[in-house]
C-alpha cells in the first residue's frame, strides 16, 4: 500500500511540513510513504499510489492515478476533484470539514469589529504618524453606525465557521439570521438562499461563511446591494466569488455598505484591476485565518484517524461522494 503526500502549494504556508510524512511512517511502518518535494516526480509517483494525501494535483496527474483508491485533501473545498469527470465514481472522495474552523470564525467576527470600531482608520492614521482624532471621532459619531446590541446580524452557512460565528454573535448583537440550503432546527431563526428579501435588507452586518456553487456564485450583488437598508458591513471568509466584487466597490462608493472584509478574493493573489484596492474601509487578508499553532496536528490527525479505518474496511468521516 503506498501513500502520496503532495505538498505542492502556489503558496508557502500551505505546504504540508515533511515531518508528518516521518510519523506517518513510524506510525504505519507497513505502508510506503512518498513526500513530494517538487512537481518533478508528481506524475511518476502516482501512477502506484492507492492513498493521496494533498492539494488538487491536477487532471493529467489523475489521469495517470490508475490504481488510486482514496484522495484526501486537507481542505474544504473539493470543487476541483468533482470537476474531473468520472473520477468520484471510481474514488474515494473526503475532505477536512469535521475538522475544527473556530478560527476562521472568530477571525471573521474580529474583522467585524475592526471595521466597526473604526481599527482599520486608527492603523492607517498611525502608519502616517497623524493624531487623527477629529477623522476618527466624526467616523464615531456617523448616523449609519449602530450600538452592537441593536444590530441584526445574517450569517450565511452554519457548519463549523457559520457556527462559531453565530455562537459569538449571539452574546453581542440584537438578533442573529442563519443562511443555510435547508430549513433547520437550530437556536437560531433560519432562511434560505431564495428568501433574501425576508433577511437581507434590514441586516446591519453580513458574514459569508459558504462555498460558491451554481446557487451561491456571486449571490451578493447589485441587485440585492441596492436594497440595504441599514448600511451593512460584509464580511466574507467562505469564498470570494460568493460575492459580486465589482459590485461590491460600487456600493462601497455609493455608501450602501459600511465596510468590507475578506480572508477570500475571487482572484488570489488580487491583480492591479482588483476593484477593491484603496478604499479607506476595506481589510483584505491574504487566505490565512485557519493558521493556527496546531493547523497541521489537526488535520494530519484527522487523516491518520481516517486511514485506521481505511486499513480496517470502514467507512470514512468526511465522505464528499457518500
Amino acid at each position: 500500500m503506498k501513500v502520496l503526500i503532495n505538498t505542492l502549494h502556489p503558496i508557502d504556508v500551505w505546504h504540508i511540513p515533511e515531518k508528518y510524512a516521518f510519523k506517518l511512517k513510524e506510525d504505519f511502518p507497513e505502508i510506503e510513504v512518498v513526500y513530494l518535494k517538487t512537481k518533478d516526480n508528481l506524475l511518476k509517483e502516482i501512477k502506484d499510489t492507492d492513498i493521496y494525501f494533498g492539494w488538487f494535483p491536477g487532471r493529467e496527474a489523475l489521469s495517470h492515478a490508475k490504481k488510486l483508491k482514496w484522495v484526501h485533501t486537507p481542505q474544504i473545498g473539493v470543487g476541483r476533484f468533482l470537476s474531473v469527470e468520472g473520477f468520484v465514481d471510481k474514488v474515494l472522495l473526503t475532505n477536512a470539514r469535521p475538522v475544527g474552523r473556530r478560527q476562521i470564525g472568530e477571525f471573521a467576527v474580529s474583522l467585524f469589529l475592526g471595521l466597526h470600531f473604526g481599527h482599520n482608520l486608527i492603523v492607517k492614521n498611525y502608519l502616517e504618524k497623524k493624531w487623527a482624532r477629529k477623522e476618527i471621532g466624526d467616523f464615531f459619531l456617523s448616523k449609519n453606525r449602530k450600538p452592537l446590541k441593536e444590530m441584526v446580524a445574517v450569517v450565511f452557512g452554519y457548519g463549523g465557521i457559520g457556527n462559531t460565528i453565530a455562537e459569538i454573535l449571539n452574546c453581542l448583537v440584537k438578533e442573529v439570521l442563519i443562511v443555510k440550503r435547508q430549513k433547520e432546527n437550530i437556536p437560531f431563526k433560519v432562511y434560505t438562499l431564495n428568501e433574501w428579501h425576508d433577511y437581507l435588507t434590514e441586516s446591519d452586518v453580513v458574514f459569508v461563511a459558504i462555498p460558491a456553487d451554481n446557487t451561491s456564485k456571486h449571490f451578493i450583488d447589485l441587485e440585492k446591494i441596492e436594497t440595504f437598508k441599514n448600511f451593512p458591513y460584509i464580511i466574507n471568509v467562505g469564498r470570494g466569488k460568493v460575492v459580486k466584487e465589482e459590485d461590491i466597490a460600487r456600493g462601497l462608493k455609493e455608501g450602501k455598505i459600511s465596510g468590507y472584509a475578506a480572508d477570500v478574493c475571487e482572484v488570489e493573489p488580487p491583480e492591479e484591476d482588483f476593484p477593491l484596492w484603496g478604499f479607506d474601509n476595506v481589510i483584505i487578508s491574504p487566505h490565512i485565518s485557519a493558521l493556527e499553532p496546531q493547523f497541521w496536528d489537526k488535520y494530519f490527525g484527522f487523516f491518520e484517524e481516517n486511514l485506521k479505518r481505511f486499513l480496517k474496511g470502514e467507512k470514512l468521516e468526511s465522505l464528499v461522494n457518500d
